[in-house]
């Protein structure tokens, strides 16, 4: 969908904090920039830019000055030539095109990169993907990462997004990424819509062959899953091709019949309804000595029910576990712990 037309309207800015630490950071300028705050033009070369008592000082040749913030601002904003280098705690020395401002935080420097949101995006793909990747797939990459960053714009707040996997990694400029650079320009200004609202494009690198509804990933339920109807939940076959995905095996048995292999019992107790765990009692009441907890899917030899709790066998003890808490099930059949496993034992065994 166009939000936009890239060639007749004004650029869209958004400003990226920047993972820096400490209280001084040491950068270099590139091309034609000056100081918003004194409009005074600062030369190309290397700075020391420091926070120290609530103010931030830039140093560096004839330059000195000091002010509660500092925004090194391009002249040129469509030039891709001028860049200011700062050093990223995470990503070390990275170019960056747009303005720059510091301003302090605590005790330390703080780092925000505001930049044209096309411009912001050739350090976004190049990251989330790899330059040497179809062009078809940067462009879409390109226009999840687009709509994501438009989402994440509000005037109110101090900045937009940040430069990590938390929101999207952002790398600032590498002007050898031709292709992710061509992926943006080819795209520019559309995003993804629905019902003309601009959507949350969540993406990952793998989703296992299935994506996930976002009330499940995030909980909340169906109300969440109502709140993103277009996050749908279907099938990838394309991500079981990859090579790098997670695999395991599990062996489950054709027959399902036979003795218990840990608990030779006519019937068994397993942990359900419960989060985590439950309580193990020394005796029928919740007041009684606590023994210990029993995990949700465990299991344990049954031996009787008496006021609402079950009377087992705790590691070599008889305790007590509140009956809501315990599904009593025949012996002579397999019982797994993991109660999916078990679900699917139970599936293999219908079919």
């Amino acid at each position: 969908f166009p939000f936009k037309s890239a060639a007749a309207a004004s650029p869209t800015y958004i400003r990226v904090l920047l993972t820096t630490s400490g209280a001084s950071n040491n950068i270099k300028i590139a091309g034609d920039y000056y100081i918003a705050e004194t409009n005074a033009d600062i030369p190309s070369g290397s700075y020391t830019v420091t926070a120290n008592s609530g103010k931030v000082t830039i140093k560096g040749g004839s330059v000195n000055v000091t002010a509660a913030s500092l925004t090194i601002a391009r002249k040129e904003t469509n030039t891709l030539s001028n860049y200011i280098t700062v050093n990223n705690s995470k990503y070390g020395n990275v170019n960056y095109l747009g303005d720059m401002t510091f301003s302090v935080s605590g005790s330390n420097l703080r780092v925000i990169n505001r930049l044209d949101i096309e411009q912001y995006l050739y350090g976004v793909v190049a990251y989330e993907m790899s330059n040497s990747w179809p062009l078809e797939a940067l462009k879409a990459q390109a226009i999840c990462a687009r709509s994501y960053g438009y989402k994440d714009i509000n005037p109110s707040d101090s900045y937009d997004i940040g430069d990590t996997s938390s929101d999207q990694v952002y790398r600032g400029y590498n002007p050898s990424y031709t292709n992710v650079i061509q992926a943006v320009d080819s795209t520019a200004g559309c995003v993804l819509t629905y019902n003309g609202k601009i959507i949350s494009t969540y993406y990952t690198a793998s989703n296992g062959g299935q994506t996930e509804l976002p009330g499940n990933a995030w909980g909340g339920g169906a109300s969440k899953n109502a709140a993103y109807p277009y996050l749908a939940q279907h099938d990838d076959p394309y991500d079981d091709e990859n090579p790098d995905s997670m695999e395991q095996t599990v062996s489950i048995p054709k027959d399902p019949s036979g003795e218990l292999s840990s608990i030779s019992q006519q019937q068994v107790v397993r942990i359900v309804n419960c989060n985590v765990d439950c309580n193990v009692r020394a005796a029928a009441s919740s007041s009684s000595t606590k023994l210990g907890t029993a995990p949700l899917g465990s299991v344990y030899k049954f031996i009787s029910v008496s006021d609402n709790w079950c009377k087992v066998i705790y590691g070599d003890k008889e305790a007590y576990i509140y009956a809501d808490y315990c599904e009593i099930l025949n012996g002579g059949v397999y019982v797994y712990e993991n109660i999916v496993i078990d679900a699917i034992q139970k599936l293999a065994a219908e079919k």
